[in-house]
């Protein structure tokens, strides 16, 4: 019988857990009577996620942990031979229409959007004279990959392609190809703590349907107690202020400093989120990446002007530090005397607001599941995780966003709320092989650490190296939102 054929790709190796992570699938992989091929990068790519502008100080470090991760697991690497750039040519104008730029059947465009509104956070991708030649890297860097592999495929074509989270350029342009040919591909993506892992069949990571058969899979299987229980604590968490499945945005807030409310008026409480954040990230999310929150928010004032309600709207704390123009609009919403305007930067509680409103309005957040779970309507306007969980009412269009805010909403069943909170503290499952803590940054394979890392100081190898990188992307990011804010 012929061997299962495995390829792994990981672009990721510069980081934990993100190689011991891959190591211990192609490990797990090979125990299983597989063949599989480890693939690494061969550093001649113009860029990549952690050296975006090609400067190869990130090679150096990079290729050595992987050559110790492939060490460890006792597995030949293979690199990935990649044509000359020289061979590619990128016009400005190509540029206009990013996110739908293909090559070769692949859409390499959809990746370099996402890796820029994620490095960048201009969702509106602005092209001036630092930018061009960034995404023209970066999409040079994806065609060359996508040949690179249509080459190794042609030659020994696997049965199966593991990668680890598949939204940047480069990991984008490998499941590209693999659609182009029809090769199974799963993306892999740390769980709710430090030693699981999520696993995902022909999705990335941020697919809303594969989390939803995820998410029911987890809690229809659970104890009944210890499930409810879990749930229960994550929303108390969040609450007290606690890091749960991400950081705490309310650690430095306080209750007692809301203004005076209408009496008079039922309120509706709006939580914005990022607008950048769902981006290119796939079909799902088209309703959210359509619209914009902004936008949205202030022609519902204008529409509701002669109602009788009154909005708060709670500007989201991470927010706090972007300059971008589509965050700095929000200022102008002040202006309307229907609401409360609350900045990124307020120390009013998040949780004041979400209790004294009598519904809540919610682009996706987490928090419009919390609200469910403290027994509030919640209207959800765009694409969600939770958006199949039956717990919002969706508004499709801002008429019927308009009328939903306008009348009186019962609450929905909390249950698939707490379905919710249960996955993102208990997904995934563990990896033999690899284990982590994320608050003492120490991950191991196999039971060692790797002596070259990011996250230990400044007294391991390549410490230097990881500095220089790091300073690096500092100034390429300044570079960027200094030339965008000069627009």
């Amino acid at each position: 019988m012929q061997k299962k054929r495995v390829a792994i790709f990981d672009y990721w190796a510069y980081y934990s857990p993100h190689l011991e992570v891959m190591a211990a699938i192609a490990q797990r992989e090979v125990s299983a009577g597989a063949d599989v091929q480890y693939y690494a990068c061969d550093g001649s790519l113009l860029a990549c996620e952690v050296d975006p502008w090609g400067t190869k100080i990130a090679c150096v470090n990079c290729r050595k942990r992987m050559a110790w991760a492939a060490n460890t697991i006792a597995l030949e690497r293979t690199a990935v031979s990649l044509p000359p750039s020289g061979d590619y040519k990128i016009e400005s104008s190509q540029l206009q229409s990013l996110q739908t730029y293909r090559y070769r059947d692949v859409n390499v465009g959809m990746g370099c959007a996402s890796s820029y509104i994620s490095r960048t956070r201009d969702q509106e991708i602005t092209l001036n004279r630092v930018t061009t030649p960034l995404l023209k890297n970066q999409l040079i860097s994806s065609k060359m990959i996508v040949d690179a592999l249509n080459n190794i495929f042609d030659q020994k074509a696997p049965d199966t392609v593991y990668l680890f989270n598949g939204r940047g350029f480069i990991n984008r342009a490998i499941i590209g190809v693999c659609d182009a040919r029809q090769i199974p591909y799963i993306t892999v993506e740390v769980g709710a703590n430090d030693e699981r892992v999520e696993e995902y069949t022909a999705s990335l990571p941020h697919s809303i349907s594969a989390r939803t058969r995820m998410m029911q899979k987890l809690w229809h299987s659970a104890d009944t107690n210890e499930k409810f229980s879990v749930a229960y604590s994550f929303y108390e968490r969040k609450r007290a202020g606690d890091v749960t499945n991400d950081q705490s945005y309310v650690a430095q807030q306080s209750k007692g400093l809301l203004p005076n409310l209408p009496h008079d008026k039922p309120v509706v409480a709006i939580f914005n989120s990022s607008d950048d954040e769902i981006k290119s990230i796939g079909d799902e999310w088209s309703f959210s990446a359509a619209i914009n929150q902004y936008e949205v928010v202030e022609a519902l004032l204008k529409e509701t002007a002669n109602q009788s309600v009154f909005f708060i709207i709670r500007m989201h704390p991470n927010l706090a530090s972007v300059s971008a123009p589509w965050v700095k609009n929000w200022e102008r919403i002040k202006d309307y005397n229907n609401c409360l305007y609350i900045e990124a930067t307020s120390p009013i509680s998040s949780y004041e607001v979400l209790d004294v409103a009598d519904k809540v309005l919610v682009f996706g957040s987490t928090i419009g599941a919390e609200a469910v779970a403290a027994g509030k309507p919640v209207i959800l306007y765009g694409n969600s995780y939770y958006e199949h969980l039956n717990i919002c009412y969706r508004a499709t269009d801002l008429k019927c966003l308009v009328e939903l805010c306008g009348r009186s909403l019962t609450p929905l069943d909390p249950e698939p709320a707490l379905m919710y909170a249960y996955f993102l503290l208990r997904s995934g499952v563990a990896l033999k092989g690899f284990t982590g803590n994320k608050q003492e940054q120490d991950y191991r394979l196999l039971g060692h650490t790797v002596p070259i890392s990011q996250n230990r100081g400044w007294r391991t190898k390549g410490s230097l190296l990881y500095a220089m990188n790091w300073l690096g992307n500092r100034l390429t990011e300044w570079r960027i939102r200094r030339s965008l804010n000069q627009m």
